[in-house]
């Protein structure tokens, strides 16, 4: 039975949980009160008290019989709530009452989101660790792993791939696998974990023609890093710059990225870094101030240039014009002795 309901319709059991007033929930439960009726925004006493983390209201609950695997209105149910919203201990009470820890909303394409899902979406380590050592179900086909991997999520990552996540499952809509991932978002420990796994391919091309390779990938977006450890790995940059369509742009970024990786550059052969075609040869221009090169005699008469040729016109505009000088100075001497 339900006591002391409120006016908008919750139950004691509602305010007790709100409240996180654990002793008030024990008094509910001695008088025989449902623990599990009622309702705040959809979500009844074990709902309420698994969102907001109140472990002990949790276990009170538990002690008094309310049903902790109930799911809500839109399908949540407490373990997923806990792990969406990062509160561990309350999904270590779930954990230790049995309840279900596999049971979610909906994903809208016919399955539901699990609460490690969930936790590994959101970035909750604490619950995906405590969910993985729980021994959920769905581990090992490959989803929790592409999920951390589509976060950034290297600590979630490196966790799945060590609880057993197969790291050679590719994503159904890109093709895109772990390892591929890794490599381009330069995620060197889950890298470093894939190697030391022994399951992963590290050498592995997929896509049409190879276009979803690994290392162009680190390379592309210049993580030296992750080159580097694809190089120790025994992935072959030096074959690897020869297939498909390696432009100058890729090629000075795989260098670019091989001196980020603090790798040694003879990691690729020179001769697929195609160097520029070399230059027409030109006439060296002769240093400003200089003087100019006589040109080229012809029929064996010496042709002037026409600087030359301006000044020996000149000299003798300049001598004529004196010779008539001196003759006008003449006439006028003998005009004035007349």
């Amino acid at each position: 039975m339900c006591i002391r309901d409120r006016p908008d319709g919750a139950t004691a059991a509602v305010a007790a949980v709100l409240n996180n007033d654990v002793a008030a929930l024990e008094a509910l439960a001695a008088r025989g009160a449902d623990l599990g009726a009622g309702s705040r925004d959809g979500l009844s006493p074990p709902l309420l008290a698994a969102k907001l983390g109140y472990d002990r209201a949790l276990r009170a609950l538990a002690a008094g019989g309310a049903d902790l695997g109930a799911a809500g209105p839109d399908g949540q149910s407490a373990a997923s709530l806990a792990a969406s919203h990062g509160k561990v201990h309350a999904l270590q009470v779930l954990v230790e009452a049995g309840a279900d820890l596999d049971a979610g909303p909906p994903d809208g394409r016919g399955g539901s989101l699990s609460p490690l899902l969930l936790a590994v979406r959101k970035r909750k380590l604490d619950c995906v660790l405590l969910l993985i050592r729980a021994g959920v179900e769905g581990l090992g086909d490959g989803a929790f792993l592409r999920e951390a991997l589509r976060a950034g999520d290297s600590d979630a990552a490196v966790a799945l791939v060590k609880a057993g996540e197969d790291p050679e499952l590719a994503d159904p809509e890109t093709g895109e696998w772990p390892l591929y991932v890794a490599a381009a978002k330069n995620l060197v420990r889950v890298l470093e974990a894939l190697r030391a796994g022994g399951r992963a391919d590290m050498t592995r091309v997929g896509g049409d023609g190879g276009s979803l390779d690994p290392a162009r990938a680190a390379a592309a977006a210049g993580h030296g890093d992750a080159l580097r450890l694809l190089h120790v790995a025994g992935v072959d940059l030096r074959a690897r710059a020869r297939v498909g369509d390696w432009t100058k742009l890729m090629r000075k970024k795989i260098k670019n990225a091989i001196r980020a990786g603090d790798l040694e550059l003879h990691v690729l052969d020179d001769a697929t870094v195609a160097e520029p075609p070399p230059r027409k040869a030109t006439k060296p221009e002769p240093p400003r101030g200089a003087a100019p090169r006589p040109a080229a005699p012809r029929g064996g008469v010496a042709v002037p240039s026409l600087p030359n040729v301006f000044s020996a016109a000149g000299l003798l505009l300049l001598l004529a014009f004196g010779a008539a000088v001196a003759a006008a100075n003449v006439r006028g001497g003998r005009v004035a002795r007349d």
